[in-house]
């Protein structure tokens, strides 16, 4: 008799699936932008950079408008608390934790918690990921997500670093929801964006902000750049007799911005890039993407799709290659970004 036959069932189960020379994945993920959960599944085999990936589907879904209101409520110096921050953990933990329960799938979590009980920051926990899925062998890549925060990862053939840049598209979201009084909650395509002009005196003023300046690694809390801050901004504008359109077009360009400074200050003086690609929401804004083309030229900007990849997927494909490596006994993070 085995070894193998002395086991519990569920480890048996549990060793059979790290056997598996192919193994079917689904992943959730919910970002900065608060907006809902992206599910992916895929087939996934190997490990580390020998990783192999094959999309099956995924789905974007969006929160039930009291759950959004709770996690927006947590990011508000007015409401936000302790019982208050505890309460929506709690609330999305089961939102979550329900949807394990019902499949009984094998389930990798709480992989920021982790991050942070060991000394992280918890964010930016894409780059192992992104080094095991989209490392070239021969080019030096950057990987740039426009989520609610901005980030890129950086992947040198031989190494690989990441940060949070600035703000991605939550000043511009937070902006489209009060123009329309919440009948939109982004800027399709840039449109609104590009019937303004931005205000250069304002984007001096933002552009010293002491995130945007400080050298990596560092990781960008929402209220660094959320409806506060977003308020401030507006309000700043309104005081110069800036329009909804202008507002919108000064946003979108503080992202490119603040892109494109670290790219200019903390990527290139160390690595040349040979290509970015972009994902998350903002890589589907027309004006963002060709502010940031602007600023970038000549390294080629493409969306991650040219990757096979749609770039809404990126993240959550991401948190499944850690999955991936931690079901294989080998839990994964890069303490250097984090």
């Amino acid at each position: 008799m085995s070894s193998d036959e002395y086991l519990p069932r569920y480890l048996q189960a549990l060793i059979d699936y790290v056997r598996k020379g192919t193994r079917t994945i689904v992943g959730l993920h919910s970002g900065t932008s608060a907006d809902g959960p992206t599910a992916l599944i895929a087939k996934f085999s190997g490990s580390d950079r020998d990783t192999r990936f094959e999309i099956i589907d995924w789905q974007d879904y969006d929160y039930e408008s009291p759950m959004q209101e709770r996690i927006f409520d947590v990011f508000s110096r007015n409401t936000g608390s302790v019982d208050r921050i505890a309460q929506a953990d709690n609330a999305l933990g089961a939102y979550f934790a329900e949807i394990a329960e019902r499949t009984g799938v094998t389930t990798v979590s709480n992989l920021r918690q982790r991050d942070i009980a060991a000394g992280g920051l918890g964010v930016p926990t894409v780059s192992y990921g992104d080094w095991a899925l989209f490392t070239h062998e021969e080019r030096s890549r950057a990987l740039h997500n426009i989520g609610g925060i901005a980030n890129p990862t950086v992947l040198p053939a031989d190494d690989m670093f990441a940060f949070d840049s600035g703000p991605g598209n939550m000043i511009m979201d937070a902006f489209v929801g009060w123009i329309s009084d919440g009948r939109q909650a982004f800027d399709e395509d840039g449109r609104l964006a590009a019937a303004g002009t931005a205000n250069r005196q304002l984007l001096s003023e933002f552009m010293d902000h002491p995130f945007i300046r400080q050298r990596p690694p560092k990781a960008a809390a929402r209220q660094l750049f959320g409806h506060e801050y977003a308020r401030g901004f507006s309000d700043r504008g309104r005081e110069i007799g800036l329009s909804e359109a202008d507002l919108l077009a000064t946003a979108a360009t503080f992202t490119a911005d603040s892109i494109a400074f670290a790219y200019r200050e903390h990527i290139l003086p160390r690595i040349a890039i040979d290509e970015i690609y972009l994902a998350g929401g903002g890589a589907s804004n027309t004006t963002l993407v060709d502010l940031i083309r602007e600023r970038l030229a000549p390294i080629p900007v493409r969306p991650l799709d040219d990757l096979s990849v749609p770039v809404q997927a990126r993240e959550v494909l991401t948190m499944m290659a850690i999955g991936n490596q931690t079901i294989q006994g080998e839990a994964r993070n890069v303490p250097a970004v984090t």
